[in-house]
């Protein structure tokens, strides 16, 4: 490579999937479960409970979001698998979604999250929530380019990809393996719906699950032709950018 010779070796990394966690919270003094959705390619979506905000995501580790914002925000692109639970993301489809898969104790955090949202701008719909997330991600364009992005970050193959094995891990811990094929590799708008639903039963629960990261249970090899192709990709895309601008 570039007149130099190169070794490639297999690498042990982290598996693709979602993971538990207990935090404690200093503010509120107890302890917090957190769930962290972890694509192979892609950004990471960690859930966890907030006091002022319901349930929060926090997305590309550095914005917040209240989770039915973030539910909306998905909702605005189409995520190809036809197991959307919603229409219009309104608010009284998240009520009912929730309560569903929850019970009665969601409906706090469901209150809590809406009067968050409130507060990021006048009305709470769908196309709102998709502008605000479009902006603080520094985009400019108009409602199809947020429309484009939307999918881009979250549905396209090329920006994020769970692997077959993150797939598999997903539906065996949030109970997809009857509805979501493994071969759909995408973030779903229900693998989120599932995984909120589990923070949420679990913080209730007052005995949250703790997973071992480091466990070698959850790594993975990548192979060399993996890596191959990884680089092989990269370096495709730069020259994809350069031969564009």
């Amino acid at each position: 490579i570039s007149g130099t010779e190169k070794v490639v070796i297999t690498q042990l990394v982290k598996s693709p999937g979602i993971y538990y966690s207990a935090v404690y919270d200093e503010p509120s003094r107890k302890i917090n479960q957190h769930a962290k959705i972890m694509p192979d390619k892609g950004t990471y979506i960690e859930i966890f409970p907030k006091e002022d905000k319901g349930i929060c995501i926090l997305y590309d580790r550095r914005l917040q979001i209240p989770f039915t914002a973030f539910h909306r925000v998905l909702c605005f692109a189409d995520d190809g698998s036809g197991l959307s639970p919603f229409i219009d993301c309104s608010d009284a489809e998240l009520y009912r979604v929730f309560e569903k898969e929850c019970g009665s104790s969601a409906l706090k955090y469901l209150a809590a999250s809406i009067q968050a949202e409130s507060k990021l701008y006048e009305t709470a719909n769908k196309e709102n929530a998709a502008k605000w997330f479009f902006q603080k991600n520094r985009q400019k364009g108009e409602i199809e380019d947020i429309r484009k992005y939307i999918h881009r970050r979250f549905y396209d193959l090329a920006a994020y990809d769970l692997q077959r094995p993150g797939r598999k891990k997903l539906n065996e811990r949030l109970d997809l393996e009857k509805s979501i094929p493994d071969s759909h590799r995408t973030l779903t708008i229900l693998d989120v719906v599932k995984a909120v639903a589990s923070v949420i039963r679990l913080q209730e629960c007052g005995n949250p699950v703790n997973d071992e990261i480091d466990h070698l249970g959850s790594r993975r090899t990548r192979s060399c032709g993996e890596l191959i192709l990884r680089a092989f990709s990269s370096g495709m895309r730069e020259m994809e950018r350069v031969t564009s601008s």
